[in-house]
């Protein structure tokens, strides 16, 4: 009676075995299969039909670019981001980029400030960026005020508050 009891286990075991290995087997080929469907649908800005003339729309942007002597030394990311401002501009869009730039803790920093990449986005959009010294409060405000259609406007690096890498709400409001 106890060996049949260990011959029941066995079984049992194996027949769990076997169907575990056939369950990992159906997930990860329909994880594959979706996988391989998601990325011939990607989304692009243009697949978005939402009427952005006159009005501001606000880019998060990976400006976090490598320096060398005061110039963008690496253009790829400024690169990748044109696409985006030049289908927002053709749109009529009011264009605000938001970026932080390196790790200055909340500090100022003149080697850190968003306007030393404001000669590289000019070259790679082909057009005058204007720039405010800060990314909250009447500074921004005013400027944003002042864009027009197709206008790009660059806000100073995020990251020279320290609201920034703290998720802070209030921060984030304040950016809003």
């Amino acid at each position: 009676s106890e060996q049949m009891s260990k011959k029941l286990m066995i079984g049992q075991n194996q027949r769990f075995a076997k169907a575990h290995a056939e369950a990992k087997k159906l997930i990860e080929g329909s994880l594959s299969e979706l996988k391989h469907a998601l990325s011939d649908h990607k989304l692009n800005l243009s697949d978005i039909k939402v009427d952005v003339s006159q009005k501001t729309v606000l880019v998060r942007a990976d400006l976090n670019v490598p320096m060398q002597n005061g110039q963008v030394s690496d253009l790829t990311r400024i690169e990748r981001l044109g696409p985006t401002i030049r289908n927002l501009k053709d749109r009529g869009a009011k264009i605000i980029l938001l970026s932080h730039f390196g790790r200055p803790k909340g500090q100022r920093s003149s080697e850190e400030s968003l306007k030393n990449l404001l000669p590289a986005l000019t070259g790679a959009f082909g057009q005058t960026i204007s720039f405010a010294n800060d990314c909250i409060g009447p500074e921004a405000e005013k400027a944003s005020k002042m864009l027009q259609p197709g206008q790009i406007l660059l806000l100073e690096n995020l990251r020279f508050h320290e609201g920034e890498e703290k998720n802070d709400p209030i921060f984030a409001k304040a950016l809003a």
